[in-house]
């Protein structure tokens, strides 16, 4: 029998007197073909553990080895023509191995389960999947870090509930956002982590292999922390996926927020910051406007992907704890949100990299809202006024301000803009000096921990 015929046997016997609607519904090459890389991998592993265990001959597993890296170089060619009816990418490669080997080929799926095999595989390039946006997020912590160290010793208002509040040092807020990205990175990185916890690889379809492999030694040459430690639960638990789909949907939530603060800025009230003229666009109608197209857009796929997230979520609350082929489906959308994100983080990066203040529009704003009303009342305590009374005494004279359309403290001594910066010098404190030290702090400690530039 040639190997083309043994191919057709096997995918008869698991596939057979399906509906080819059923099949195509079921498809789920459509994602697997992106798993490649780590679907060999595993097959490789297990080939290993059988010739350890002494149930492939050296030979044979040398030759199941070299087919598997031939396979892995035709699934990787972009022509490779994938078959729906194979349903998943586990019984494509063992019917190019039979394809290749004949009985031989055969041998591969002994003592296994697609369902261990899928947990492994789809943890592992999880795991992968993670530690590049963990990079990615490190990536734009340091662009913001970067960003705020361009822009000096500028002032800028605080605001609280889109209020004019405080001044504050320009570099201070945009080195906030650096802090929004350093948590993520660190949340991706223990999602990473996670995956990588127990390999599933050796729970068979559901009570363990009845081989005599050495898992302990298998899962670690595959990455993992440990081997599988119960088999009905390792086939069921896609907790890994809720984990890293949980810091992705933070990740994304922090840039929603930029993004409005971005957008709002941007708007003619404000005009606090230039738009990028490479990442915003002009009116097909009126010639005098610039649109944050870029931040609006970004702000809806990050919508978008946090809506994927909560599907995954939901699409785990019915399901019972062993094994169901709901999980293909989540692996889909979970696979979705992943390719949108990349989209997203090499958009993100590459437009911070260019944003920038305008400085006209910030000193302007500086004489809006009554900035140094807190100082003013702060001054009147340091007279021995208590502060209540002194804040009292200051929303009089701000509201007598605003009647006559001046700030509260003009015709007062001492107090400036930058005094008011310059005095909140504690730890965090937005003094420039001091946010100067945390921006380099925290870029140093990026740089060092996430191995970025």
């Amino acid at each position: 029998m040639t190997g083309e015929v043994m191919a057709g046997v096997l995918s008869s016997a698991i596939n057979s007197e399906l509906s080819e609607n059923y099949l195509r519904l079921t498809d789920g090459l459509d994602v697997d073909r992106f798993f490649v890389v780590e679907e060999i991998r595993v097959q490789m592993a297990w080939a290993d553990a059988l010739f350890e265990a002494k149930y492939l001959t050296s030979e044979s597993c040398l030759r199941l080895k070299s087919a598997l890296k031939e396979i892995e170089s035709q699934c990787l060619n972009p022509e490779f023509a994938w078959d729906f009816r194979d349903g998943d990418i586990h019984l494509t490669v063992e019917k190019l191995l039979t394809a290749k080997l004949g009985e031989l080929g055969k041998q591969i799926h002994l003592g296994r389960s697609r369902n261990d095999l899928v947990a492994t595989t789809f943890r592992l390039w999880t795991a992968s999947a993670m530690k590049g946006f963990q990079k990615k997020g490190a990536e734009l912590a340091i662009q913001f870090a970067d960003w705020a160290l361009r822009e000096g010793q500028l002032a800028i208002p605080a605001y609280t509930h889109l209020q004019a509040a405080q001044p504050i040092a320009a570099a201070q807020v945009v080195s906030a956002y650096a802090h929004f990205f350093e948590r993520d990175a660190e949340r991706l990185q223990w999602a990473a982590k996670r995956a990588l916890g127990v390999c599933p690889l050796g729970s068979a379809a559901i009570t363990g292999t009845h081989l005599k492999i050495d898992l302990v030694g298998l899962s670690k040459s595959l990455g993992f922390e440990s081997a599988v430690r119960n088999s009905y639960d390792s086939v069921g638990d896609r907790d890994f996926v809720l984990d890293s789909a949980q810091a992705i949907q933070t990740l994304c939530l922090h840039l929603i927020r930029v993004a409005n603060d971005f957008i709002v800025w941007s708007s003619t009230p404000f005009s606090l910051i230039k738009l990028p003229l490479s990442w915003s666009s002009g009116s097909s109608i009126m010639p005098n406007k610039r649109n944050p197209d870029a931040f609006e857009v970004l702000r809806a796929k990050a919508h978008r992907i946090v809506g994927k997230c909560q599907a995954i979520t939901q699409g785990y609350c019915s399901v019972g704890s062993s094994y169901f082929s709901d999980f293909h489906e989540q692996k889909k959308l979970f696979f979705e949100v992943c390719l949108n994100l990349t989209e997203s983080l090499e958009a993100w990066i590459e437009v911070v990299g260019l944003m920038q203040f305008d400085r006209t529009h910030a000193e302007r704003l500086l004489s809006q809202g009554h900035l140094l009303a807190t100082d003013l009342a702060n001054q009147l305590v340091e007279t021995g006024v208590p502060f209540r009374d002194a804040y009292k005494e200051v929303a009089l004279r701000v509201k007598q301000a605003a009647q006559s359309s001046q700030q509260v403290h003009e015709g007062e001594t001492g107090l400036t803009f930058q005094k008011s910066i310059s005095v909140r010098s504690s730890s965090g404190g937005t003094a420039h000096a001091e946010v100067e030290r945390q921006i380099v702090e925290l870029r140093t400690r990026v740089q060092e921990f996430f191995d970025v530039s």
